[in-house]
């Protein structure tokens, strides 16, 4: 909030905040996006051309829970991550709306405070279903906490049909965190200077940006690189790739000042 208030009063330039900051930043303070971090995990980062420019919020259960589908949920207990988390709560809501599911009224539902304690809440068989990131799970089984029916490749941010879900649950030993279900695209964090700003100087910082991934030491210092997509999605402008947070905003009516607090 304090970041989009400086911006708003011309105290900043630029910013590196979340994907629905970022959507009150262009309503409050008339952010641009340049270009989309794609961030690595340590100093050993390296640039990948394929690293996806989006990720997934994904549904969850322990197999033998009983649940198998979203509509398995209704009148099931369910973890939420926080009120303001885009993968732990508002993508996975809007899910299960689409689904015809009210989570307000047809489940019941509670907030595990992060992410990590979501997916422990469901192994410990405290509640039976949860929402996360989809990476958060198999870091997770990497560090041993967790046992996972992981896809057989994998990868991670690549969209999976329900007939690869299924095969997948259906393979599942009992007692193992497995995937029902994933949201629609996350786009990830963006790089945003003001809009009214010499198109001169926002031209810079984007060629900037853009030319990180072209040295291998300068991405291993800042752990990543940045990217823009809008051409080979078909924008006209960066800012259209955020619509569907917009979307989101609108279906469950939030008030965007409010979910930046």
């Amino acid at each position: 909030t304090a970041v989009i208030e400086a911006m708003r009063a011309k105290k900043a330039d630029g910013m590196l905040v979340g994907p629905f900051a970022y959507v009150l930043a262009v309503q409050e303070a008339q952010a641009e996006a340049m270009a989309i971090y794609i961030g690595g995990e340590s100093s050993e980062t390296k640039y990948n051309p394929d690293a996806p420019t989006h990720y997934y919020s994904v549904i969850f259960t322990k197999k033998g829970s009983g649940i198998a589908t979203l509509a398995d949920l209704k009148g099931k207990d369910f973890s939420f991550v926080d009120p303001a988390s885009t993968s732990g709560h508002l993508a996975p809501k809007t899910l299960l709306i689409k689904n015809e599911i009210n989570p307000d009224s047809d489940m019941k539902t509670v907030f595990a405070g992060s992410h990590p304690t979501s997916v422990l809440s469901v192994w410990s068989d405290k509640v039976p279903a949860g929402a996360t990131f989809e990476n958060n799970l198999y870091t997770l089984a990497n560090e041993g906490q967790i046992e996972f029916c992981g896809f057989p490749d994998g990868k991670i941010a690549v969209k999976r049909s329900a007939e690869e879900i299924k095969a997948v649950y259906d393979a599942c030993p009992d007692g193992q965190i497995v995937i029902i279900a994933y949201s629609e695209e996350i786009p990830s964090t963006p790089f945003a200077v003001r809009s009214d700003l010499p198109e001169s100087f926002k031209k810079a910082v984007k060629d900037a940006l853009l030319a990180i991934k072209d040295n291998a030491d300068l991405v291993s210092a800042v752990h990543g690189w940045y990217v823009d997509p809008s051409e080979s999605l078909g924008l006209d402008r960066l800012d259209q790739y955020y619509n569907s947070l917009r979307d989101i905003a609108k279906l469950l009516n939030l008030d965007l000042k409010e979910l930046a607090k």
